[in-house]
């Protein structure tokens, strides 16, 4: 941006010019008449990722319909808080929501199965380790919660049912054992008091 008058570089755009000492009055040509501007944006798809909602609007914008994806730069700012933003959400005009709907229809993410193949190691058992590791997050539920939550949705999005039903199994009783645990504690304590 350039002053009007001394034609002099601005960062942004300043209401008096901090070199010429003049009134700048800034106009900006809108290429969309206001009359016929939509309303409202829409939510067209709730996604579990930034990265997620990356892709989705990727395949909207490669269709020629603007998104928007509300607190975008907040969940980048802090990714440990982004889910207090709630999951990002890719938004079209409200005039365009049945054609971004048809588009998204369409579209399938990379990581879904496509053949015989894939779908077949997509029901490969959930390995000894993993299921090991989900059990201790079940056992501190407070520093595992996060993690499980996010294995469960990479399985759930590559469409491994039969991992993530064994994740959740394996963590529940991770959760179980430590509640147990922490009962029999408390009744050894109690006693002995």
């Amino acid at each position: 941006m350039k002053c009007p008058h001394c034609q002099k570089s601005l960062w942004v755009d300043y209401p008096v010019c901090p070199h010429c000492k003049k009134v700048i009055q800034w106009s900006f040509p809108l290429s969309v008449d206001a009359n016929t501007l939509p309303k409202e944006w829409v939510t067209v798809r709730t996604c579990e990722s930034l990265g997620e909602a990356d892709a989705v609007r990727s395949q909207l914008q490669a269709a020629g319909i603007p998104v928007f994806i509300p607190d975008e730069m907040a969940m980048q700012t802090n990714p440990a808080e982004a889910m207090s933003h709630g999951f990002p959400r890719a938004q079209v005009w409200s005039t365009q929501v049945n054609e971004a709907r048809e588009v998204l229809a369409l579209w399938k993410p990379d990581g879904a199965p496509k053949d015989e193949a894939e779908i077949a190691r997509a029901a490969t058992p959930l390995s000894n380790g993993m299921k090991w590791t989900a059990f201790l997050m079940g056992l501190f539920i407070c520093l595992g919660i996060g993690p499980f939550i996010m294995a469960k949705a990479g399985y759930a999005r590559q469409g491994c049912e039969r991992k993530e039903e064994q994740l959740t199994s394996w963590f529940a009783g991770g959760v179980v054992f430590s509640g147990v645990v922490f009962l029999v504690f408390v009744l050894v304590k109690s006693i002995t008091v």
